[in-house]
């Protein structure tokens, strides 16, 4: 899937501190740069599904505004 990273679950699981834990340890390199490029990641998932929301909220609220798609707006 488009927004699943390699290997994910659900991606609307939240993230808690076994999980975060487990994926920084199977790392297994103590290299700043590897494990900043880690974490990125991981919060990359959450950015893009809140990206996706706000996306949609703004497309819905402008076909309200409009007449002609306001059918489609609403639900939107």
């Amino acid at each position: 899937m488009g927004l699943m990273p390699d290997g994910a679950g659900s991606p609307f699981a939240k993230l808690d501190r076994q999980s975060v834990l487990g994926i920084l340890r199977s790392i297994g390199s103590r290299d700043p740069a590897i494990i900043h490029a880690q974490v990125q990641r991981m919060l990359a998932q959450p950015k893009h599904l809140k990206l996706l929301g706000i996306i949609c909220l703004v497309v819905g609220g402008f076909m309200t505004i409009t007449v002609v798609a306001a059918i489609l707006g609403i639900p939107c």
